[in-house]
Order: C-alpha cells, then sequence, then structure tokens
C-alpha cells in the first residue's frame, strides 16, 4: 500500500471527511470486538471467555446465559463475520480514491448499496436450512457482549449519508 496525496485538491470531489472518520470508528469498534474474541481462551465448551475485571464489567449482560463468562458460542464463525464488516468498508475507500480520480460516484453508491443489504442481512435471522452459510451472522451482530462494540446500523446510516451526499452531486452536475 502506498500513501497517495490528496486527490481533491486538484479535483473538484465530494467531501466524505467525517463519514470516513465516523467509519474508522466503526472499524475500530469491530477490531475491538475480534481482539475480545480472540484474545481470550476457550472455555470448557470451547466458547471463549472473558476474564477477570472485564468480567465483572460485563456480568450484568451476559447473566442469564448458561455459563456467565460465556461471550459466544459461535466464536470462529463470529470472527469470520467481523472480519467480512470490515473488509465491506475497506472497500469502500478504494471506491472513493477511483471516484475522486474520474469525478463520477456511480461505481460508489452501487457498492454502498450493496453493503447495505449485506449488514441488513446480517440483522434478521437466516431462513432455516440456508445452504452456503457456516453460521449465522443474525447471532454474530445480535450477541449482547458484541452489541456493545458493533453497530450495523450506525455503518449504514454513514453509507446512506454518502450515498446521498453522491446523489446531490450528481443531480449537481
Amino acid at each position: 500500500m502506498e500513501f497517495k496525496p490528496d486527490l481533491a485538491a486538484s479535483n473538484p470531489s465530494i467531501d466524505f471527511t467525517n463519514e470516513l472518520a465516523q467509519l474508522l470508528l466503526f472499524t475500530g469498534e469491530i477490531g475491538l470486538a475480534i481482539q475480545k474474541l480472540s484474545a481470550y481462551k476457550a472455555g470448557k465448551k470451547g466458547n471463549f471467555s472473558i476474564s477477570g475485571e472485564l468480567n465483572l464489567f460485563k456480568l450484568h449482560i451476559l447473566l442469564g446465559k448458561p455459563d456467565n463468562n460465556e461471550v459466544s458460542t459461535q466464536p470462529n464463525v463470529d470472527l469470520i463475520f467481523l472480519s467480512d464488516a470490515i473488509a465491506q468498508v475497506s472497500e469502500i475507500n478504494r471506491l472513493i480514491r477511483g471516484c475522486i480520480e474520474i469525478n463520477n460516484y456511480s461505481e460508489l453508491v452501487k457498492y454502498l448499496e450493496k453493503t447495505i443489504d449485506l449488514y441488513k442481512g446480517y440483522l434478521k435471522p437466516l431462513p432455516q436450512n440456508t445452504i452456503g452459510f457456516k453460521g449465522d451472522p443474525y447471532l454474530t451482530f445480535s450477541n449482547e457482549y458484541l452489541q456493545n462494540f458493533v453497530d450495523l446500523e450506525f455503518a449504514i446510516s454513514i453509507m446512506n449519508a454518502m450515498i446521498e451526499k453522491c446523489l446531490k452531486n450528481k443531480n449537481r452536475g
């Protein structure tokens, strides 16, 4: 990867500074969730657990589960879906750079819409007997513990704001 100077200085473009800063926060929070799932050892049932002071801090969230230390019943699958959510955001940056160069944001809008649909799908349980999925992303993103870190609705609202800016820019030109 190579640092590139600001293309916007030489080409009029849409200012996505606020949205990109918020997406950076979103990806950072996902990174924390991934760290929490992968940094702690598996418990008796192969489930990941939290230790000591973090357990005391999160105990109110975890009450009512079979094992109060249990964070996830599908940690490996959670890691897949969490890392996928980050990968989606990474492509947004690449598309923005390309769109600025040609001053055409249609590909970015298509990608944002596709990512919004994906994230909305993650917020709904999969129909039974769904072929092609290992695990259910709904279980990841509805997990009470992970919801403290990952807010897909927040990311969706940011992407909707970006689409709105792109459409306003198109109508201006």
